[in-house]
């Protein structure tokens, strides 16, 4: 069985706050660390799993640090950032309008409209919640 380091250990425990399976744990490890492991190994340094049990204090603070800052970081994937799925559905419409692909054109301002629509609600939302507490 590997003895793993301290940097490991804990890489192990923000990849299981991340939601990664231990397969995916396991493969990442390797990419990142360069140390083969097993399936039980990477299971047991969650402690949502059964394995993960006897984890240390220590490393059940850091998973529960490391899921919240996981969970409340939206801001940093691009795709929840509605100013940049505009930006993406525009390039989209002018490819298709480039391409003489009317459906595919219809289709990219029908979500756009929709996304519009939503952003508007939301401001709308926030207007009252001003106004009205």
């Amino acid at each position: 069985m590997v003895k793993l380091d301290e940097q490991a250990k804990r890489y192990l425990v923000r990849c299981a706050a991340q939601f990664m399976s231990p397969s995916e744990a396991v493969q990442a490890v390797k990419e990142e660390l360069g140390i083969e492991i097993s399936r039980q190994l990477a299971e047991a340094y969650n402690p949502g799993r059964r394995m993960g049990v006897n984890l240390s204090a220590q490393l059940r603070e850091l998973f529960e640090t490391a899921r919240r800052e996981y969970l409340d970081d939206v801001e940093s994937i691009p795709i929840a950032n509605e100013s940049w799925r505009l930006r993406e559905l525009q390039r989209l419409f002018d490819a298709a309008v480039k391409r003489e692909d009317v459906q595919v054109a219809l289709s990219i301002l029908k979500c756009a409209s929709l996304e519009a629509a939503d952003a508007r609600q939301a401001k709308e939302a926030r207007k009252w919640e001003r106004m009205f507490g």
